[in-house]
C-alpha cells in the first residue's frame, strides 16, 4: 500500500459468530421520552397519545454499519417487520390495551441474537372506554329503559284511569240528568195532566175550575223552571265561574221578585275564567237556591245577602239574612232540608257551616275546592 505493507493470511480469518447484544435505548411519546427501565412493571402510556417511538440499537464493534433489525410489536403487529439498519420504530395512536415489543439483530456474518430486547407497556384506556364503565353505562341504559318503560306503563294506566273517570263522570251526569227530567217535570206534567182532567169534569163546578187551572199554570212555570236549570246545568258553555256567579244572581233575583224581601248580591268584578263541571255546579245551584228559599219562607227577613268570594282554588258562597234565626237542632223538625244541602256539599267534595240563634238570623257558607282543569 502507499504508506506500508499489508499481508493476509487467509487460513486466518474466522468467520464473527458472536451475536450482537440488543438493547431499547429509549421510548419517546408525542416528542417526550418515557422512564424507560428494564425488569420493571409495564410502562403505562396515556391514551390520546399521537405517536410513539421506540428506539434501539446493537452493541458491536465489527462492521456495525452491516448489523439488521427485525421488530415486532405483540398487540398490534402480525409478523415480525424487517427494518434493515434502521434503528426506530413508530407508532400512531395505538388502542387501549397491552403490548410488547421485541427486537433482534444480526451481525456482519449473519448470525441473529435469538433472545433479543424486550419492553412491555400498556396503552392506558379513556374513562369511556373502561370496563367498569361500560358496566355502569350499561346498568344505567338499562334502568333508564326499565323507568322509561315504567313510566310509559304508568302514564298509560293514568291515561286509561282518567278515561273511565270521564266516561264515569259523562254517565253521571247522564243519570243526574235523566233523575232530574223524571223527578221535575215528570211529576209536573203528571200534576198537570191530573189537574187538567179534573178541571174538565163536568162534575167540577166553577171554582174547582179555575183552582185547577190556577195549578196548572203554576205547575207549569215550575216545570218550565226545572227544565231551565236542566238545560243550564247540561249546557258545556256555562263550564265556568263567572257563568256560575250569574246563574245564582239570577236565581236570587227570580227568588225574591215578587217578595217584599231585598237581595243584596255582592259578587267580585271580573271573576277569572276558571272550569266549572257540569256537576259541581249543579249542586252549587240547588244548595244556594234551597238556601234563599229557606231564608223566604221560614226567616222572616227583611234583608237577605249573596255573597261570592274568590280565593284560589276555592270558591266561598255565603247566604246571610237577618231573620228570625233558629237553633241549629231543630233543623230536622223545621223540614228547612238543612240535610240536603250537606248531603249535596258532600258530593262535590265541599263543605256547608250553618250559623244561626234566635233572633240574629241565619248564615249559610258553602265551600269547595275548584282546582284547574
Amino acid at each position: 500500500m502507499r504508506t506500508g505493507l499489508a499481508v493476509v493470511h487467509p487460513d486466518r480469518v474466522q468467520p464473527n459468530r458472536i451475536p450482537p447484544p440488543v438493547l431499547v435505548a429509549r421510548m419517546v411519546v408525542d416528542g417526550r421520552p418515557t422512564n424507560l427501565r428494564h425488569g420493571e412493571p409495564a410502562l403505562r402510556v396515556a391514551p390520546g397519545h399521537r405517536r410513539m417511538e421506540v428506539e434501539y440499537t446493537a452493541l458491536t464493534f465489527v462492521a456495525p454499519e452491516n448489523v439488521q433489525f427485525q421488530h415486532r410489536l405483540e398487540g398490534w403487529d402480525d409478523a415480525w417487520i424487517d427494518a434493515g439498519a434502521r434503528r426506530s420504530a413508530s407508532y400512531s395512536r395505538l388502542p387501549a390495551g397491552r403490548y410488547v415489543f421485541r427486537v433482534t439483530a444480526c451481525n456482519n456474518a449473519g448470525v441473529w441474537n435469538e433472545n433479543g430486547a424486550v419492553v412491555s407497556f400498556v396503552v392506558t384506556p379513556f374513562l369511556w372506554q373502561t370496563w367498569w364503565f361500560r358496566i355502569g353505562a350499561g346498568t344505567l341504559v338499562v334502568g333508564a329503559l326499565a323507568w322509561g318503560i315504567r313510566l310509559h306503563e304508568r302514564r298509560k294506566v293514568r291515561q286509561q284511569v282518567q278515561f273511565l273517570e270521564r266516561q264515569h263522570a259523562v254517565e253521571r251526569e247522564r243519570a243526574r240528568i235523566a233523575r232530574d227530567i223524571h223527578d221535575e217535570l215528570g211529576a209536573g206534567l203528571t200534576q198537570i195532566s191530573l189537574l187538567a182532567d179534573l178541571g174538565l169534569s163536568s162534575t167540577a163546578d166553577t171554582e174547582q175550575k179555575q183552582t185547577s187551572f190556577s195549578k196548572i199554570g203554576f205547575r207549569a212555570r215550575a216545570a218550565a223552571g226545572a227544565l231551565d236549570e236542566i238545560v243550564w246545568a247540561a249546557n258545556p258553555r256555562n263550564d265556568n265561574l263567572a257563568r256560575l256567579a250569574d246563574y245564582l244572581c239570577q236565581l236570587a233575583d227570580d227568588c225574591f221578585e215578587s217578595s217584599p224581601v231585598r237581595c243584596r248580591k255582592e259578587v267580585p268584578m271580573g271573576l277569572p275564567p276558571v272550569p266549572v263541571g257540569a256537576e259541581l255546579r249543579h249542586h252549587l245551584a240547588l244548595t244556594v237556591k234551597e238556601a234563599l228559599t229557606n231564608a223566604l219562607k221560614h226567616s222572616g227577613a227583611q234583608t237577605v245577602r249573596l255573597r261570592l268570594a274568590w280565593n284560589p282554588p276555592g270558591l266561598l258562597i255565603t247566604v246571610e239574612d237577618d231573620g228570625a234565626g233558629f237553633e241549629l237542632g231543630e233543623e230536622t223538625a223545621r223540614g228547612n232540608g238543612l240535610r240536603n244541602q250537606a248531603a249535596r256539599m258532600r258530593e262535590i267534595g265541599g263543605t256547608v257551616d250553618i250559623k244561626s240563634a234566635p233572633g240574629q238570623g241565619t248564615q249559610v257558607t258553602l265551600r269547595v275546592s275548584m282546582p284547574p282543569g
